[in-house]
């Protein structure tokens, strides 16, 4: 009875270590299924929206995160590379911006918005990267295959890092990505993606974490992003109308640099406006103004462009939904 229970346990044990893992699939198979993916998401997605929330963070020298501005927004994505956002709300340090401040935001951040790649497995990128094969891992209880990308020459936009792909269709899961140039002031940019099935076998980013530091003169600084995407709406038939003409990469300062940037003329702006807080405003929560230091200018009036409903308005008027 004992040595048959043994011979059990020993047929069992095998099954149960590799319980979870992927099949043994050789680099080619893996870089082909990836491929395949992304040309069948190609034909099936042509646009889409969602809602979004960034937090900006800075390091402390404690250790702790200070957050200095949280924005609420929408964004409009019409594939292969036309992107534009609708901020609905900003905070920054405590403090809500006024229609004309965010517009302003917006505006730069429309023209200056980091655009990161999910195409890594097309013939022409198997051409720009090299590719190794790491050993299997699990994300969130799903096996996935584990890849180690590199370019083969360091250039603007092309980047290096690890990407997981589910086991089952190939679909990227996961990207810890930093790009191999970067302009000569941003001495840190490290990217951490997650996706996730939005809807029936389309897979889009959910989260992204960013991890940056630089800065020029004696400006410098180091900030923690963290963004998640949500309430995704696909294929919505956007026109091409609303969006801003991307400016080339090579010029386009990216998210980083503008933060930097607004951070600089934000300051220049509290020096020369001290009451920059209006009462009354449009967007303003009545708790957040001040009787005791009241703003000499008039007060201006607007609401954002795109108000508080879900999914926002994509110029005045209707969106064309």
């Amino acid at each position: 009875m004992i040595i048959q229970a043994l011979c059990c346990l020993l047929i069992l044990l095998p099954a149960k270590s590799t319980a979870g893992a992927v099949d043994s699939v050789s680099l080619e198979r893996i870089l082909d299924g990836a491929e395949q993916a992304e040309r069948a998401f190609r034909e099936k997605v042509q646009d889409y929206t969602c809602r979004a929330r960034t937090t900006i963070s800075e390091p402390q020298n404690d250790g702790a995160d200070k957050t200095v501005r949280v924005i609420e927004k929408t964004i409009y994505r019409k594939l292969p590379d036309r992107r534009m956002e609708t901020f609905h709300s900003i905070i920054e340090d405590g403090r809500a911006l006024s229609p004309e401040e965010a517009a302003e935001h917006q505006k730069k951040q429309n023209r200056s918005v980091t655009r990161v790649s999910r195409d890594f497995f097309s013939p022409e990128h198997r051409r720009r990267y090299t590719y190794e094969l790491l050993e299997p891992d699990t994300i969130d209880g799903v096996p996935a295959h584990v890849l180690n990308i590199s370019p083969r020459e360091e250039e603007q936009p092309l980047v290096s890092g690890t990407i997981w792909l589910r086991g089952d269709n190939f679909e990227i899961i996961r990207m810890d990505i930093q790009p191999v140039k970067r302009p000569r002031f941003v001495k840190k940019l490290h990217m951490i993606l997650a996706f996730d099935e939005v809807s029936e076998g389309i897979w889009l980013p959910v989260r992204i974490d960013v991890d940056a530091c630089g800065g020029f003169l004696f400006l410098k600084k180091c900030l923690n992003v963290h963004e998640t995407w949500d309430s995704f709406r696909i294929n919505p038939g956007l026109p091409d109308s609303i969006f801003v003409t991307p400016e080339p990469w090579k010029r386009s300062p990216g998210f980083f640099v503008s933060l930097l940037r607004m951070e600089r003329k934000d300051r220049r702006h509290a020096q020369t406006h001290p009451y920059a807080l209006r009462c009354g405003t449009t967007g303003h929560p009545p708790d957040l103004c001040s009787a005791r230091h009241p703003d000499p200018r008039p007060a201006r009036t607007g609401r954002l462009l795109g108000g508080d409903r879900p999914g926002g308005d994509l110029e005045p008027g209707s969106p064309g939904q």
